[in-house]
C-alpha cells in the first residue's frame, strides 16, 4: 500500500511514502488504499484508505504526512465516514465519495479545512439515494461544479456548489 514514484526512463522505482509509518492497521488487511491523487496546489498527494476511513495528505516528493482527513488518527476533529473510494483534495477544501452515506446509498461529503489551524468546516453531505457498494467518485470542475460517480449503478451526477443536482447521465 505504500506510494511509489517510477521513472520510465531508468525503470527504477523510489519509494515516496509507507503508511505503516503514520498509521496503525488492526489487522492484517491494512488500510485498502484505492486511489491516489497528484494536488499541484499543494505539491502533495492524496491516499485515501477505505478500510480506516481515511485519506492522507502526502507531501511530494517528501514523502511527509501533511494530514489525516477522518478516521480514528484524524488532525481533524470531526470529520468522519463509514468506507470511501474517490476524493479531491483542494488547499483549503475536501470532497469525500462516501460509500455507506446517508439515505440508503452513498453520499458526497464536503469539508472546509485550515491545516495550520487544524480546523474544518462541514460545506453539506450530497444524498441523493444512489448506491456505489463499490469504487465511486468526486470531482471538482473548473465552473465549481461537482462530477459524482455511482459506479455500481453506472450513473453519474453533476451537481451545484450548493449541492443541488444538475444533470444525471445514466450509463
Amino acid at each position: 500500500e505504500s506510494i511509489f514514484e517510477f521513472d520510465p526512463a531508468s525503470g527504477q522505482s523510489t519509494k515516496i511514502w509507507d503508511p505503516t509509518t503514520d498509521f496503525t492497521f488492526e489487522d492484517d488487511r491494512g488500510g485498502h488504499a484505492n486511489q491516489v491523487n497528484f494536488i499541484p496546489e499543494l505539491n502533495a498527494l492524496s491516499l485515501s484508505m477505505y478500510f480506516i476511513n481515511t485519506v492522507a495528505l502526502i507531501s511530494y516528493p517528501q514523502g511527509q504526512l501533511l494530514a489525516a482527513f477522518g478516521g480514528d488518527e484524524s488532525t481533524f476533529p470531526g470529520m468522519s465516514w463509514d468506507g470511501q473510494h474517490g476524493h479531491d483534495v483542494r488547499a483549503d477544501r475536501v470532497a469525500i465519495f462516501n460509500n455507506n452515506g446517508s439515505n440508503g446509498g452513498a453520499s458526497v461529503l464536503r469539508f472546509q479545512y485550515n491545516l495550520g489551524a487544524s480546523s474544518v468546516t462541514p460545506l453539506g453531505d450530497y444524498s441523493s439515494g444512489e448506491d456505489s457498494v463499490a469504487f465511486g467518485d468526486v470531482k471538482e470542475l473548473p465552473n465549481g461544479n461537482f462530477h459524482v460517480t455511482y459506479s455500481s449503478t453506472s450513473t453519474i451526477h453533476e451537481i451545484s456548489p450548493s449541492l443541488e443536482l444538475l444533470r444525471t447521465i445514466d450509463t
